[in-house]
């Protein structure tokens, strides 16, 4: 660790327990990562001391890359209106953006690869931070909650298999090994 520090203040530090994660800089500082709640963050985090409690890099990369599309579409806007604000029939019309208009069409697609499950899930959880142990509880048919957060896990990681396949397809032009025919009769 380095001699510098830069970071969340020791209250903060407090309230957020164990979701914390050291982050050393090339700069020389080091910097305390609060983790705020973030199930992504967290299952990353399990991933790296454990590989069957947490998700690996490519499904948190996938995640991420999901949420990121759906926040750059406006899904999560606030909604709030503002009650001094005049409006006569409804108002200007606003344009949308190129931009949001884009990240609409890669959520779109995205939601379209996944199946209903996977969707379900990652709306939950992904998008709209639902705990994996609370998500697991709609499972109510397993006695132990150790077997609901399992199934819980597996869903999610299959759900984010899926994106990670849609959002970084497998390449197509596999290198092949060519041997010619005069490389064959040299050896003899």
């Amino acid at each position: 660790m380095s001699s510098r520090y830069v970071g969340p203040t020791p209250e903060r530090l407090a309230k957020a327990g164990r979701d914390v994660e050291p982050v050393a800089s090339e700069t020389g500082y080091t910097t305390l990562r609060v983790l705020d709640g973030s199930v992504l963050e967290q299952l990353a985090a399990l991933g790296k001391r454990n590989p069957r409690k947490g998700i690996t890099g490519d499904q948190y990369h996938a995640g991420c890359r999901y949420y990121a599309d759906a926040y750059q579409a406006g899904l999560f806007a606030s909604g709030v209106i503002d009650p001094a604000a005049v409006r006569v029939d409804g108002g200007q019309h606003k344009g949308v953006s190129s931009s949001r208009l884009e990240a609409q069409s890669r959520y779109n697609a995205a939601l379209k690869a996944l199946d209903t499950t996977s969707a379900h899930i990652l709306s939950r959880v992904v998008l709209h931070e639902l705990a994996i142990n609370t998500y697991a509880n709609r499972y109510r048919q397993f006695a132990q909650a150790r077997e609901r957060r399992a199934i819980a896990l597996h869903t999610l990681r299959v759900a984010l298999d899926q994106l990670d396949r849609h959002y970084y397809p497998p390449r197509r032009d596999k290198i092949r090994s060519v041997r010619s025919v005069a490389d064959t009769h040299g050896e003899e």
